[in-house]
């Protein structure tokens, strides 16, 4: 039972109590012998004052208290709406077509922000999208961790790895990569500009036309000692209510 309903029934309990007391007071003045008189005049006056003490009572005190009842069934609801956002959101591998939508989102976009530590599987699987959108006027924004040796950053980025790896290994990974980037900023003469930091990132993110309503945010974690392809990973799209790369478009 609803709040509204509650308040529905309690209303009609004191409009049936209400009435009986008028049918006292109605026989008790129509009644010639004094003794039920006086005890219906009793019984009306105090069921009388009972309907106004309990409405007073409980229009003033307990109008905003809510029962048990009516707790667990609003927080049911909010765990619900909290569930449905993560199953839909919330991936462990992208699908085929998941997979063609992002790559999509890529060729078509004019804005695009990469995130990442290394982005190996990001540039061989997009190098071609990314160098359509820089051919047509786009422009691509990269952060990679900075590849400094026995950095704090690099340091814990191999350790975090499943499968090892010598510093000299990654840090030839990530020149490798640096190397493509460079390749595709002359080969198109398109607007792509590489940043390095020297903090340790958690997650790698791609950011497609933030400020569009066709926008899609991927992110994917770096999980310890995780495979890549099970990382956990999320999708978001502008009508999601995670959608919030306000603190990245600066950067756009």
């Amino acid at each position: 039972m609803n709040k509204r309903q509650k308040a529905r029934y309690v209303f009609a309990i004191y409009v049936v109590v209400a009435f009986v007391a008028l049918i006292f007071t109605l026989v008790a003045q129509n009644s010639k012998d004094n003794f039920w008189q006086a005890i219906l005049l009793n019984l009306s006056t105090e069921l009388f004052g009972v309907v106004i003490i309990f409405f007073i009572v409980n229009y003033f005190f307990l109008a905003s208290e809510w029962d048990l009842s009516e707790r667990v069934e609003v927080l049911t609801e909010r765990l619900e709406s909290i569930e449905q956002a993560v199953n839909r959101n919330f991936l462990e591998k992208l699908s085929t077509r998941q997979q063609q939508e992002l790559d999509y989102k890529l060729r078509e976009s004019l804005n695009l922000l990469i995130i990442g530590v290394a982005l190996d599987r990001t540039l061989n699987d997009h190098y071609s999208s990314m160098r359509r959108l820089l051919d047509k006027g786009g422009k691509i924004r990269v952060i990679l961790e900075n590849p400094v040796p026995d950095s704090a950053a690099v340091k814990m980025t191999i350790k975090r790895r499943l499968k090892s790896i010598t510093s000299d290994g990654w840090l030839g990974r990530v020149r490798d990569n640096l190397s493509t980037l460079e390749r595709l900023k002359k080969e198109t003469e398109g607007n792509l500009q590489v940043r390095l930091t020297d903090y340790h990132l958690s997650r790698g993110e791609i950011l497609v036309d933030a400020n569009s309503s066709e926008g899609i945010f991927f992110i994917w974690l770096y999980s310890f000692q995780v495979e890549a392809e099970n990382q956990p990973k999320f999708i978001l799209y502008p009508q999601d209510k995670w959608y919030q790369p306000d603190c990245l478009t600066q950067i756009l």
